[in-house]
């Protein structure tokens, strides 16, 4: 099963044994899940109560950027409105933690966290917005690192962000554009680049995702 795969090679990561499943690189799956569900079997007994564990934290903390974008939006009662439909929502309270196995629960997490810095971003003006641009890009790479169709998110948000600092260049000009979108990109690149080179290594192309009909026969 996907659980079973992510915690085989997250262990042999946490180990120090390198990003690896069954004595062969782990090529299907990213490694940020893996990463995080072997550090996860260091703390509790059962490994499988570490992934059950890690993906109901997730669901809940989910609220919170969730219930901020609303409030954001359309003002505290949308905010405690929609903190708790989404606690009480099956697809985010419930079903996460009956499957256990996923990487639904972290994906969405990152994905809306950054979402939500990236609009919080639009409030703020110098390094408190060059920080939650950053923090955007840090997460965007990080949903990536989980899932790799969050690159794909990663575009819409960027988007965002050069517009917001365009709309913004009359203080700072075309250095402050070319700032904002280094501070956005760089962290970004910080999780892609690498894990490109990871599979660059193993697979003798420059891909993204290794997750295509052939690599993942090879690596199951």
């Amino acid at each position: 099963t996907d659980e079973t795969a992510y915690l085989r090679s997250g262990q042999a990561l946490a180990n120090g044994d390198g990003f690896q499943r069954d004595g062969h690189p782990e090529l299907h799956f990213p490694p940020f899940l893996p990463f995080m569900l072997g550090v996860a079997s260091h703390v509790v007994d059962d490994p499988h109560d570490g992934t059950v564990a890690l993906t109901a934290l997730s669901g809940a903390v989910l609220i919170i950027p969730l219930s901020l974008l609303a409030r954001r939006i359309a003002g505290r009662t949308a905010g405690v409105a929609t903190a708790w439909l989404a606690a009480l929502a099956p697809g985010l309270a419930t079903m996460p933690q009956i499957r256990g196995t996923g990487s639904e629960a972290e994906y969405v997490l990152l994905v809306i966290s950054a979402l939500w810095f990236t609009v919080s971003a639009v409030d703020h003006e110098g390094r408190a917005r060059l920080a939650r641009v950053a923090g955007a890009g840090m997460l965007a790479g990080l949903a990536y690192l989980t899932r790799p169709e969050g690159l794909f998110m990663a575009v819409p948000l960027f988007l965002a962000v050069l517009y917001m600092a365009w709309r913004g260049r009359a203080g700072a000009g075309a250095a402050g554009v070319r700032t904002t979108a280094a501070a956005f990109l760089v962290p970004l690149l910080l999780c892609v680049v690498p894990y490109a080179a990871y599979l660059h290594a193993n697979t003798g192309r420059w891909e993204l995702t290794a997750k295509t009909q052939d690599a993942s026969i090879e690596a199951w």
